[in-house]
């Protein structure tokens, strides 16, 4: 009986370590069945090692600064060539006058000016010694602070270098956010994300979910066309969408003291660009895929992620490899930062801005018309 017992255990245990077997076997050829999960659960991990080795710099580097040399001597251009070689910034014009170097500003081609004093090389031999201004853009507090503190230390290296008889001193001035409150310059910057959020990546698991559902084919016995359907699952989104940017816009005014300089109606018109243009990622998306899950895994991937990384969301871009700046303008989130902080901020109107704004809406054209053609052949 004892050995009969030990028999019969050792067959039960057999025959479950057999069941374990097959359904493990079962599991692994479905998983090799879908190559496109298995490539993001081993790209995942490269994917986000570079962007973290990468795009996380807290060094800035290539500041673009506008001069205002109103000395023109010797001394004034040696500074503005070892101000270049440094690497910290770069001379990005050399307008005439303040006026003009803070328009460069405004506009957002240039993040700050460096304005030489007329007499800079006959006073930096005088005991009294001499001043030089910076203008810093204050909508970027973090690069701001950095820049400052960059430019500072190069005037002392300056010094030392010149021996000067008395030192020199720097005048800083920051420009539309004078305390440097770091809020200003991170919450704009959430509208941006958070729609992208909302947009691609539940845009992106709507169309998926029907055909993974099996309801796809319910809605296609009905007379609606494929561009219809697509409007109708995308319309929603839309109207979230633009309650989420205002909902942040005045949580930020009311709560958070954050300016809205511009015009609100031109920020709104934008958005619909921005939207547009994450929509379209979205639906590209969901008609590429079958599953929910292949969809939320590639939108988080290729969309949200890069937004908050890549985008200037945090870190500048000008410090990040060319590889990385060229992917960053392939980001929608990239024009609308640069759209919501300069109308909040600054007040920079439609005419410095429609060049994000035509681009954003030749983004999301570009993706719309891929998807809708993807989705087009998937019916038939």
């Amino acid at each position: 009986m004892g050995k009969e017992s030990k028999l019969a255990g050792y067959g039960e245990l057999s025959e479950v370590k057999s069941k374990i077997i097959i359904l493990a076997v079962k599991e692994y050829r479905h998983i090799i069945r879908d190559p496109r999960t298995l490539g993001i659960i081993f790209m995942l991990p490269i994917v986000m090692i570079l962007l973290y080795g990468y795009a996380i710099n807290l060094d800035v580097r290539n500041i673009p600064v506008a001069v205002v040399d109103y000395d023109r001597s010797p001394l004034s251009r040696m500074m503005v060539e070892k101000m270049v070689s440094s690497g910290y910034f770069s001379v990005t014009g050399q307008p005439q006058n303040i006026s003009k170097a803070r328009e460069l500003i405004y506009s957002g081609r240039a993040f700050g000016t460096v304005v030489i004093p007329q007499g800079f090389m006959s006073d930096a031999t005088k005991t009294q010694g001499t001043c030089v201004q910076l203008l810093l853009d204050g909508s970027d507090a973090n690069t701001a602070t950095i820049a400052s503190n960059y430019f500072n230390l190069f005037v002392l290296g300056l010094e030392n270098d010149l021996s000067t008889a008395a030192p020199f001193s720097v005048q800083v001035r920051i420009l539309y956010n004078p305390d440097l409150e770091s809020v200003k310059f991170i919450v704009p910057g959430l509208a941006a994300i958070l729609m992208m959020l909302i947009c691609a990546l539940m845009t992106s698991a709507t169309i998926a979910r029907e055909k993974e559902t099996g309801t796809m084919e319910l809605v296609l016995t009905t007379p609606i066309k494929p561009h219809q359907m697509l409007i109708g699952k995308v319309l929603p989104y839309i109207i979230i969408a633009f309650l989420e940017c205002l909902l942040i816009v005045g949580f930020a005014h009311l709560w958070f003291g954050v300016p809205v300089a511009g015009s609100l109606s031109v920020l709104m018109v934008m958005t619909l660009g921005y939207v547009f243009c994450a929509l379209s990622i979205g639906i590209t998306i969901s008609a590429a895929v079958r599953t929910q899950q292949v969809a939320v895994s590639l939108a988080m991937v290729s969309t949200l992620m890069p937004s908050v990384m890549l985008s200037g969301f945090i870190f500048p871009v000008a410090s990040m490899p060319w590889i990385l700046r060229m992917i960053s303008k392939a980001m929608p989130a990239t024009y609308y930062l640069k759209i919501i902080r300069g109308i909040m901020l600054k007040g920079v109107g439609w005419s410095y801005l429609w060049p994000n704004f035509a681009v954003l809406v030749c983004i999301g054209a570009f993706f719309i018309l891929i998807g809708m053609k993807k989705f087009s052949t998937r019916l038939t």
